[in-house]
């Protein structure tokens, strides 16, 4: 405790301690004209404007915290569903249930055949691995990053390394500085070709024949729930469910979605020949992927219709 409060000067931002003033003075300039209803993903993000703002009108107007990620509703310790739940009136989820939790569903991205067609032109057939790199909000997805190399980054690579002598394979890095450097690591591999962020993710993986995740993030609900044939592979050291988000990753399991190691996975696609989209349209998967969808990743076409429905009904609620 002594520790924290003698550093504390440190590393607190300074806007705060000297601009905190000036900063309450400035309108905020999005320009909000929220009444009773105020809908955001940002709660945890960087605009302290924002944060002054929500500060100033707490007590007039709801906070809905809204999902922007994987993890939530998942993860038995999410620090970042922690604190947007324990700010916000309700939270808005991609479908998981809980206290003051209203599941809302997702759109669909647009022209996704009109994409795949031209991405498929010029880059033919091909598996897209998606590389989560310990550089990005360590703490959400692992409490030991001192085993990132031995259970996550050689394991990717040695499957990498097998895999694209079989499959034409593109490899997906995150869009920030990798602290661990990957990049120069999978370059060593002769086979792999890298995924320059030419396209949106969604597009990417929707032109693909399968996608390879290595952590079961965004990346990851955002392919199943566009129906794109998904694997998932996460040592146990960097995924800890809670009770009821165990029940759907068994039936992930058993339907060969999700694999605790690299190698379970690599034997899986040789016993089915690499025909994914085969074994993805059996009615065993087609039956998981849906329960998991409706409750982690759910999407509807009439989602602007449904939206409206429930905020309405919230916001008659609380007058």
């Amino acid at each position: 405790y002594s520790l924290i409060l003698k550093n504390l000067k440190f590393y607190v931002p300074k806007e705060f301690l000297e601009y905190f003033y000036q900063l309450t003075k400035i309108n905020y300039p999005n320009k909000i004209k929220a009444k009773n209803i105020l809908v955001s993903k940002n709660l945890t993000g960087n605009d302290h404007l924002f944060k002054i703002y929500l500060l100033k009108n707490f007590k007039s107007t709801k906070i809905l915290g809204y999902q922007h990620g994987g993890g939530y509703g998942q993860e038995k310790d999410l620090y970042l569903e922690k604190f947007e739940r324990n700010i916000s009136d309700y939270f808005l989820s991609w479908g998981w249930k809980g206290k003051k939790v209203i599941p809302m569903p997702m759109k669909y991205p647009n022209a996704l055949k009109k994409f795949k067609a031209k991405i498929k032109k010029k880059y033919g057939s091909f598996c897209l691995f998606v590389h989560q790199s310990m550089t990005f909000n360590p703490l959400a997805h692992s409490r030991k990053p001192e085993t990132y190399l031995r259970d996550s980054l050689i394991p990717s690579y040695k499957f990498l390394e097998k895999i694209s002598k079989k499959k034409e394979t593109y490899i997906r890095l995150p869009p920030y500085p990798n602290l661990w450097k990957e990049e120069l690591y999978f370059k060593k591999l002769k086979n792999i070709k890298f995924d320059l962020h030419e396209y949106e993710y969604e597009k990417m993986a929707f032109a693909s024949d399968f996608v390879v995740n290595n952590n079961f993030n965004t990346t990851a609900l955002q392919s199943i729930s566009l129906n794109i044939p998904t694997f998932i592979c996460c040592d146990k050291n960097y995924i800890e469910f809670n009770s009821v988000a165990k029940k759907y990753l068994n039936e992930l399991i058993s339907a060969n979605i999700f694999f605790y190691n690299f190698n379970d996975l690599y034997n899986f696609l040789i016993k089915i020949d690499y025909d994914v989209q085969n074994w993805w349209n059996t009615k065993k998967v087609e039956k998981i992927k849906k329960n998991f969808c409706k409750n982690y990743c759910l999407r509807s076409n009439s989602w602007q219709e449904e939206w409206i429905k429930k905020l309405t009904q919230l916001n008659k609620s609380l007058i």
